[in-house]
This record gives C-alpha cells, structure tokens and sequence, in this order.
C-alpha cells in the first residue's frame, strides 16, 4: 500500500507528462471488467480523477474513501500481466470493493488490444 499524498504524487505526474494509461476497471465480484486507454484530463486529490480518451470517451473515478498500491508487471494478476508491457501500475481500491489499475505504458498501445 502506498499513501493517498504517493499517489497524488504519481497522478500529478501522469497529468504533467501526458502519460498514456491503459485503465482496467474491474467489480468487487469480477463481473465486469472494463478498459481504456486515456490520459488524465483531471485530478483533484481525494476527490477525483477524470481519464479521458484520444476519442472523447471518458471515465469519472470518485476518489473519496479510496487506498492505493503500486507496483510492476511482476506483482500484477495475470489478466493485467497479459494485456500489455507497461513500466508501473497504480490500483485504486474502491471502499465497497472493485479496483481501478493505472497502467504506466511502456510502448504504443493499439486502441483494439
């Protein structure tokens, strides 16, 4: 686990550099699994994350309650693991469960991968 302020750090970084991300949401109970590839259009520490795609779409995080953790490709489950090469992964921790990982990308990521 990392502290909300680790985090913000991290976040605030994404944001100044233009990071491309790919996000993979997914459900307390692993019925959904969402994903996108944006950059952070938004940020306000504890609060909220806004993630916007090259095509409009977006995606609203509610940050208030939540824990983080990061780490590498090493440490991701295996449906990260094989989704693309990325140097880092923050995950969101939702209070009622359900994450959000915040994959740094490492190469150019195809919208259909």
């Amino acid at each position: 686990m990392i502290s909300s302020a680790e985090a913000a750090l991290l976040i605030s970084g994404y944001k100044s550099e233009s990071k491309v991300l790919r996000t993979v949401f997914t459900s307390r109970d692993a019925s959904i699994s969402m994903r996108l590839t944006a950059s952070v259009w938004d940020f306000v520490e504890g609060e909220r994350l806004i993630l916007a795609a090259s095509n409009g779409d977006h995606c609203l995080v509610v940050l208030s309650g939540c824990t983080f953790a990061y780490g590498d490709n090493r440490e991701a489950p295996e449906s990260i693991r094989e989704l693309a090469k990325f140097e880092g992964r923050l995950t969101v921790l939702f209070p009622k469960g359900g994450r959000l990982d915040l994959l740094e990308m490492c190469e150019p990521v195809s919208v259909f991968s």
